[in-house]
């Protein structure tokens, strides 16, 4: 979560395309702000930016050059294993990327964690933690170089920041929030949120197997 002061000019929806990457995602800024009225804000005001992995859309066809192009402009660089890393991310490492997909973006400014490892373990366990899904440990390894699965005890990782993911099993959105937040005066807001970020109407009805992104 981070704080942002509105300046003039600013409408939920520039704030959201320039935090997220996606105007549409302005809902979660205004339910993370009880906003009665997301069309306004003031200069000045003070804001709570839920984190949400940064999205990027794709409107033409998938080729070597526009991968580079999509890591260069998301990150600075051409570097192959920054590379690797989104694309294990969005599971296109070797698939095509569809035309008009939303690719999500791991994070490698402030949101990425550093990590010591209390014990050997694999990448899997340590992608379950973080990011609620074992299946991502390919993120990890491509951004920090390994050769391997394994981690050694006292091993420092880096750890991209992206959102973690809850595979829905019968749940309801209340459930999952007071499991992932806790359940404190805060949850209605994060219920809100969350429901925003996943473009949930309400009454936020699930499906079983559905996945979640969880802001933070």
């Amino acid at each position: 979560m981070k704080k942002y002061t509105v300046v003039a000019g600013d409408t939920l929806s520039r704030i959201a395309e320039t935090e997220y990457g996606d105007a549409d995602l302005y809902p979660v800024i205004a339910a993370s702000n009880q906003l009665a009225n997301p069309d306004h804000i003031e200069v000045g005001q003070i804001l709570d930016i839920p984190y949400v992995t940064r999205r990027l859309q794709v409107c033409v066809v998938d080729h070597p050059a526009l991968r580079q192009e999509i890591t260069q402009l998301a990150y600075g660089t051409t570097d192959p294993a920054t590379q690797l890393m989104w694309e294990i991310a969005n599971g296109v490492a070797q698939h095509p990327i569809e035309n008009r997909a939303w690719l999500r973006m791991p994070d490698l400014g402030d949101e990425a964690t550093t990590y010591t490892s209390p014990f050997d373990q694999t990448l899997t366990v340590v992608a379950q933690e973080f990011y609620g899904d074992g299946d991502l440990a390919g993120v990890i390894r491509a951004v920090n170089g390994l050769g391997s699965q394994e981690v050694s005890k006292g091993q420092v990782l880096r750890i991209p920041g992206l959102n973690q993911r809850v595979s829905v099993g019968g749940e309801t959105i209340f459930g999952i929030c007071s499991a992932q937040y806790g359940s404190d005066d805060d949850i209605d807001t994060w219920v809100q949120v969350v429901a925003a970020a996943n473009n949930l109407a309400f009454p936020f009805t699930l499906v079983s197997g559905q996945t979640l992104l969880m802001p933070s």
